[in-house]
């Protein structure tokens, strides 16, 4: 009968040897992450500390990646979660921003309800009805919880450590219906006016990724969220005129400082924006206003004079159906030509 290959990541009898007069050495065989068995040796003056030299070459195997093995079905969603987040980080390739926000996601609204269930204990069931009981709450929290659950147990299922992902049997989560607003331009001057007249002078944001961390003061990305997003673009006249305003308001200050910022020079936070458009908003009786709506405004107005393909390059988006679905307030009124051509059709004479 033959005999039985070591398991990966073990190695065989430790075999010593006395090489010429004063050295001896001490030989293994093991079996490397990759399958193959290798003979190891450790030489050194007496056997046993070639045994303890040769116990430390093979403690540090650079083919036998201990992680792998460190999980099983039997662990807990606690363990997978720590290491899930440890493999996010040896990727490197999130931004310091998502990483923060998926372990947020996954600490916060998967971990309640997961922590105390082992790996093998968590099925396509129970993963669905967690979605779907978290989708009447916040349809938002449901999606984000789906994506990082997704991910963990995607992983665990590259390392082996799971036959199959759960998440991926759950039920399609549906988007509550919802239209995209848009202020008309006779909203857009009453914005304009009560902004004018508000106390502190007017804010507004021309270009940037403005990003904000647990811990930390708010920062300026210095890159865009993906290398197409870099553009260039015209300014109306307006915008051009408030840039220019904002240009000599500053006086002399370095080519490298924010046209708007704090007091102190550093960027404005989303949340104080936020804030103070909300108490301008307040003062002149007008509701519904957001910083997000004049984004939905500017592509309303390009969609209706000249498409939305156009509209989806100016904002930045890869699929122009992500503009018209998300962006763009629809325009209920059907083409009068139909009223035409049935006349054409069936006018009495």
């Amino acid at each position: 009968m033959p005999r039985p290959r070591l398991p990966i990541g073990t190695f065989g009898e430790i075999i010593c040897r006395k090489i010429g007069r004063r050295r001896v050495e001490a030989r293994a065989r093991y079996r490397d992450w990759d399958g193959k068995t290798r003979l190891v040796q450790a030489t050194t003056d007496t056997e046993r500390a070639a045994e303890r030299a040769l116990k430390v070459k093979l403690s540090d195997r650079s083919l036998f990646q201990t992680s792998f093995t460190a999980l099983t079905a039997d662990s807990s969603f606690t363990a997978l979660v720590d290491y899930w987040l440890e493999d996010l980080d040896l990727e490197g390739h999130l931004s310091p921003t998502t990483r923060e926000l998926y372990e947020r996601d996954i600490r916060t609204l998967v971990l309640p309800a997961f922590a105390e269930l082992s790996l093998r204990e968590i099925g396509v069931a129970r993963c669905d009805r967690f979605i779907k009981q978290l989708a009447k709450q916040s349809y938002s929290r449901a999606k984000h919880a789906r994506v990082v659950l997704r991910l963990a147990f995607a992983l665990a299922v590259r390392h082996e450590i799971l036959p199959r992902n759960p998440m991926d049997g759950i039920a399609r989560l549906h988007r509550p219906p919802s239209t995209p607003n848009a202020l008309s331009a006779t909203e857009v001057d009453a914005v304009r006016a009560a902004v004018r007249h508000w106390e502190s002078p007017p804010t507004m944001r021309v270009a940037g990724t403005i990003v904000t961390r647990r811990g930390e003061p708010v920062h300026r990305q210095d890159h865009p969220k993906t290398a197409k997003s870099r553009r260039a673009m015209a300014l109306p006249s307006y915008a051009a005129e408030a840039v220019r305003q904002r240009l000599a308001a500053m006086g002399e200050r370095s080519p490298e400082a924010l046209l708007f910022s704090s007091r102190n020079g550093t960027p404005l936070t989303p949340n104080n924006v936020r804030r103070q458009l909300r108490r301008a908003m307040k003062l002149a009786e007008i509701a519904g206003v957001t910083p997000h709506a004049f984004r939905r405004t500017v592509a309303t107005a390009v969609n209706e004079a000249a498409g939305v393909n156009l509209a989806a390059e100016l904002l930045g988006h890869s699929d122009p159906k992500i503009t018209l679905d998300h962006y763009i307030r629809r325009d209920e009124m059907v083409n009068p030509v139909t009223a035409d051509l049935l006349d054409q059709a069936f006018r009495r004479t």
